[in-house]
């Protein structure tokens, strides 16, 4: 299936031209709809992706500031972290409020949020970068909030609150222990769970992206080199997989939602209408990198798209359904 958009002159979608929507993961339907994004060409790009073999030149410190963190880059290779991404440790673990590349030898101070509420004390001293990523809902209250505060058509400061509510929120319906409002925790509730499920998942060989189609949401991520993309796939499906199950824990999958591509398309016909043609803001992060900015409060919509030298890095974006 084609993605029925038209690429213009945005440099941001050039990499689309050669992209097209796979087959459907055939899975039990109360998960949602969750659709790959192939890609005939690989994008082979300058930069690389945290792993293990070079965790031990990479540190992230508190700084004097709750909202940002330091990530001090002491490899040789620029590193990539994805919007979204959980950092563990320190006085409260924190979540990525942007995509960010660090180059060689460098520090980076980096906007975050709390998604810790009631801790504020040192478990470590340092922050170790987790294995999740933060729950889907989560990363959307959050882009809603910031971005609309980037592109001044709301509150700078107000998503932190928004934050923690939605933390609460799963709290309860996963009916954790322990209160804490702790995003981790609720994760780590839902380990086994997840693990089933994502065995009917797998990344394919010319995958660049997802799109998740849930009842409240429609989600979409791309970086398109396939070997990025398959090195956070697993954890991109899983965040998506975090809401199905709150849903089928509160018996309410079977509200109006789209549970079938004919149902789905006409939702990504205009998702991706409104990421093309809706204008974008531009913010430079540096002179490398920067950062497109797409927000439409009538439609409950945002993305941003993440460039580095003027190369699409990431994109993502959402759109909230049925409000």
């Amino acid at each position: 299936m084609e993605l029925n958009i038209k690429v213009k002159k945005n440099p941001n979608f050039r990499v689309l031209k050669n992209c097209y929507l796979g087959d459907n993961y055939k899975i039990d339907e109360r998960y949602g709809i969750f659709i790959p994004i192939l890609c005939e060409l690989d994008s082979h790009q300058n930069y690389s992706d945290f792993d293990d073999e070079i965790s031990e030149k990479i540190n992230f410190e508190e700084t004097n500031n709750v909202s940002t963190l330091s990530i001090q880059n002491q490899s040789n290779k620029s590193i990539l972290f994805l919007n979204g991404e959980i950092f563990e440790g320190a006085k409260q673990d924190r979540v990525l409020n942007e995509t960010n590349i660090v180059e060689p030898f460098t520090k980076t101070i980096v906007s975050v949020s709390c998604i810790e509420q009631n801790r504020w004390s040192f478990n470590r001293r340092n922050f170790t970068k987790s294995k999740y990523m933060t729950s889907y809902s989560t990363k959307n209250v959050k882009d809603f909030s910031i971005n609309s505060g980037k592109m001044r058509l709301g509150p700078q400061n107000d998503h932190q609150h928004k934050i923690w509510n939605n933390i609460r929120a799963k709290e309860q319906a996963f009916k954790v222990d322990n209160i804490n409002g702790s995003e981790k925790q609720i994760l780590e509730t839902l380990d086994k769970d997840l693990d089933n499920i994502k065995k009917q998942f797998s990344c394919l060989e010319n995958q660049v992206g997802l799109v998740a189609i849930q009842r409240d949401y429609i989600g979409f991520d791309l970086l398109p080199s396939f070997a990025s993309y398959k090195k956070f796939n697993e954890r991109l499906i899983l965040s998506h997989l975090t809401e199905s199950l709150e849903l089928i824990k509160q018996n309410n999958y079977q509200v109006k939602g789209p549970r079938h591509m004919s149902m789905a398309q006409t939702i990504l016909d205009d998702f991706f209408s409104l990421l093309v043609f809706e204008k974008g803001t531009l913010r430079g992060i540096n002179k490398r990198f920067q950062e497109q900015i797409y927000f439409n409060r009538n439609k409950s919509f945002t993305a941003s798209a993440y460039n580095y030298d003027e190369k699409i890095a990431h994109l993502t974006g959402f759109q909230y359904l049925n409000k």
